[in-house]
């Protein structure tokens, strides 16, 4: 964070000492912005990515979910994005076999640690269906923090692999999930 702050120090001493048309710059204003062009990408289509993954499970539970992912790259090291999640569970219940549709979005945020593995945090808001005492399916939101962390590799031109695992660090009492479950995800982007 210092560093950025810095950097944005210099970057309007830059712009003060380049405004008063002296043609004799001081030499760092082109340091400021070499340094500049080495932190953040230069155009629009190197700061959008894409991205997301597909789950689905056979059997006596069926489950298929979709999650796509676009972000923004703040920086070459810190993004931020939006995802989307729908999800379509059938299993066996008291009742009969049952289909339940869940969906939600989050928001999220990484840090680039080294050019292979990132930190991860997100906001993660769900729907859930499920059927109450009485038989009856009802709908409830649930709010999720997610803290964690990931692996990325590049597997062709501008295109990589992923695997995070995270963890829910808010622990509502309305969650479907066990205390601490990871949540595991593999998946593909474009843009990374």
């Amino acid at each position: 964070m210092k560093r950025y702050f810095i950097i944005v120090i210099l970057l309007g001493v830059s712009y003060c000492a380049t405004s008063q048309n002296n043609t004799n710059q001081p030499k760092f204003s082109k340091q400021v912005e070499l340094q500049n062009s080495v932190d953040r990408p230069s155009q629009l289509t190197e700061r959008v990515f894409f991205g997301g993954n597909v789950g689905f499970n056979f059997g006596s539970v069926t489950s298929v979910r979709f999650n796509p992912l676009v972000g923004y790259k703040l920086t070459r090291s810190l993004s931020m994005g939006l995802t989307g999640m729908y999800e379509y569970n059938s299993y066996e219940t008291y009742l009969g076999r049952e289909h339940f549709n869940n969906f939600g979005g989050s928001l999220f945020s990484r840090f680039q640690v080294i050019p292979q593995a990132y930190a991860h945090a997100e906001f993660n808001y769900m729907s859930y269906q499920y059927i109450n005492s009485r038989g009856v399916k009802n709908r409830e939101g649930v709010p999720l923090v997610l803290i964690g962390g990931g692996f990325v590799t590049e597997i062709g031109p501008n295109i990589f692999s992923y695997a995070q695992i995270l963890f829910d660090v808010l622990q509502d009492a309305k969650s479907p999930y066990d205390p601490w479950t990871p949540f595991y995800s593999v998946g593909f982007g474009v843009g990374f």
